[in-house]
């Protein structure tokens, strides 16, 4: 790669790099920050059950997230907790599973948290005197649970059960508001789930006063229905264009990757489209999710296989590839407490074959080729959304899900390329374009005279017949022979012959100037000339003219049969052919008129129909 495209290419990561990070993130929480340590903006953490919000800035949203008290297989209800007949069995951090997010036990027992099970959350608010209405953003909490905030219910997601067939799961964000009695209040979550492989508030749950969720809710449904019609179009047309053009690989595949992406902007994120009222529905919602997410990596590698097939690595790709089968087959075959399980692993497959992807199309820019750094500036697009929402996922980070921007400058960049390998191909179809009619005009042409060859006689001879008879338009036919051609090559040569040959065409081409006239060597000595909406009175008067033009070359011929100069015979055929009509009748009837010509002394034109040639005689 040269040192301008390096840069080239580093420029754009870094204004990629920019403006996702611009408009997803806001910034990453340090997990030894805890209550009564304000960060800048809105970052606050809990610590031992509690936090502090006052003057944190609820108005842009602050997360609760950190330390909440756990209280394991147990629903604990605000009278007990107030009550202090329980106690927690753990501190647990949020947001996270609750089965790896323990961070402190109570007692000397080990606490067992398995992946599925109930249990209860909460946390103590503390928040500014006469602060009003509070509203949460409720994102996820897997997989049924029921929020309490202030002694009263403020949300529910499915049913609540304490075994696998009395939970019913439910997905999707929410927006609920309450009215505090007092500047401190308990929020307590009631979590149970047996259905999915992360149990408990997987993602944060926000708190603002006022309500700026709903719309950030409306917002991401509207962008989801506008990425998915964006994408389904995007693929349908590939499809289409593959179906015109097999050949042409990264069409299909590009087709399949937009089509499955754009399912995955309906199904994924923190508000489906698809909301799920029934388990059936709920699992079949959480495998198009798991589906579109394992099935766009193969559709990418063979994508980028198709793109650069030279510098592609056949076992790293069929390795990504066989990954990806065999957990769609997991994802097809199993419940989802089974699927959702190799999540995590394969988020670093994912990583892993973007490299990949990156490495063959950076071999590719190292060996010359047009159109690799515009791919790798769109992959560089997507492998940030992709770490960036692998992060927040994780809760490693503090952003927002931003795979469909990725997504959107992807197919941007990749627009790019198809548009430079369209130009490419159509610069290379007109090169092949001029270099067949190149070709074709030699195939067509006479050496030695430079005028139409027999072959090419045939074809326009035969366009030109159906279209008169199409049209009800006369056409004429004038044969040209050379007289006594073969004693003048005994005579004075081969090479004064081609002369002759030439300077005979030149007399024709005189004569016979419109632009469908076409004067062509019939063989040896013999010419034809079509002549185009031409009756057989107005060919014959051309036919006059070129045998006067020809003996006027005076080009001596001491073996003539008609003098000492070198002249011609012809003869003239016309017709304005109808259904009954037939292109071999035109030229039999020509070389009727030619032989009669040679018969009655050479060097004269003769017509098909005699009164013709009486006419104009007359």
């Amino acid at each position: 790669m040269s040192g301008a495209t390096a840069r080239a290419v580093a420029k754009a990561a870094a204004v990629i790099a920019s403006v996702l990070l611009i408009s997803g993130c806001s910034g990453s929480v340090s997990d030894r920050t805890f209550i009564g340590e304000m960060l800048p903006g809105r970052q606050v953490r809990a610590r031992d059950g509690a936090i502090d919000l006052r003057g944190a800035d609820l108005e842009r949203g602050v997360p609760l997230d950190g330390e909440w008290e756990f209280y394991w297989q147990r629903r604990v209800d605000r009278t007990e907790i107030a009550a202090e007949t329980v106690a927690p069995d753990a501190l647990v951090k949020t947001p996270g599973p609750w089965h790896v997010n323990l961070v402190d036990v109570t007692g000397d027992t080990p606490l067992d948290v398995g992946r599925f099970g109930v249990a209860t959350y909460r946390l103590r608010v503390r928040v500014d005197e006469d602060i009003g209405t509070l509203y949460l953003r409720i994102q996820g909490i897997s997989t049924s649970y029921r929020v309490l905030a202030a002694d009263r219910v403020v949300a529910v997601g499915g049913r609540l059960g304490s075994d696998r067939d009395s939970t019913f799961p439910r997905r999707g964000a929410q927006v609920v508001s309450f009215l505090p009695r007092d500047n401190e209040f308990d929020l307590i979550v009631h979590a149970a789930n047996f259905h999915h492989a992360r149990g408990g508030i997987v993602h944060p749950i926000e708190i603002a006063d006022r309500d700026l969720y709903t719309r950030m809710l409306r917002g991401s449904l509207h962008r989801a229905w506008f990425f998915f019609g964006a994408l389904l179009m995007m693929g349908a047309f590939h499809l289409l264009m593959f179906i015109v053009r097999p050949r042409d690989r990264p069409m299909l595949w590009f087709g399949f990757f937009s089509a499955v992406l754009s399912v995955r902007m309906l199904v994924a994120g923190e508000a489906p489209i698809l909301r799920a009222s029934t388990l059936i529905g709920w699992e079949l919602i959480t495998k198009l999710d798991y589906l579109t997410l394992y099935g766009g990596v193969p559709l990418f590698v063979m994508l980028a296989a198709s793109l650069f097939s030279e510098e592609y690595i056949r076992p790293i790709g069929r390795f990504f590839i066989a990954v990806s089968l065999v957990l769609l087959a997991v994802t097809v075959f199993t419940p989802a407490r089974v699927f959702t399980i190799p999540l995590y692993p394969y988020l670093l497959i994912l990583g892993a074959t973007l490299l990949f992807v990156l490495w063959i199309s950076m071999s590719a820019l190292r060996e010359g080729r047009r159109g690799p750094a515009i791919f790798i500036a769109g992959t560089l697009a997507l492998l940030l959304s992709v770490v960036n929402d692998a992060l927040h996922h994780l809760s490693v980070i503090r952003s927002e899900y931003i795979l469909d921007a990725g997504l959107l400058v992807f197919m941007l960049f990749y627009a790019g390329l198809i548009a430079l390998r369209s130009a490419d191909a159509y610069e290379r179809i007109e090169h092949l374009l001029r270099e067949k009619n190149h070709l074709q005009s030699l195939t067509n042409l006479d050496p030695l005279t430079g005028v139409s060859n027999r072959r090419h006689f045939d074809s326009v001879l035969a366009n030109e017949f159906r279209r008169a008879r199409r049209e009800g338009d006369p056409i004429s036919l004038v044969m040209v022979d050379i007289d006594g051609f073969k004693p003048y090559n005994d005579e004075y040569g081969h090479q004064r012959g081609d002369e002759a040959l030439q300077k005979v065409v030149g007399a024709i081409e005189t004569n016979a100037q419109r632009p469908l006239d076409l004067v062509t060597r019939y063989g040896g000595e013999e010419f034809a000339v079509i002549l185009p909406s031409t009756n057989e009175g107005a060919a014959r008067v051309v036919a006059e003219r070129m045998r006067t033009t020809i003996e006027s070359n005076d080009i001596p011929h001491a073996l003539s049969p008609t003098g000492s100069r070198l002249t011609a015979s012809l003869g003239v055929a016309g017709m304005v052919p109808n259904r009954h009509s037939s292109l071999e009748d035109l030229v039999r009837r020509a070389d009727g008129a030619l032989y009669r010509a040679k018969e009655r002394g050479r060097n004269r034109v003769e017509c098909a129909t005699p009164a013709v040639l009486d006419r104009a005689a007359g």
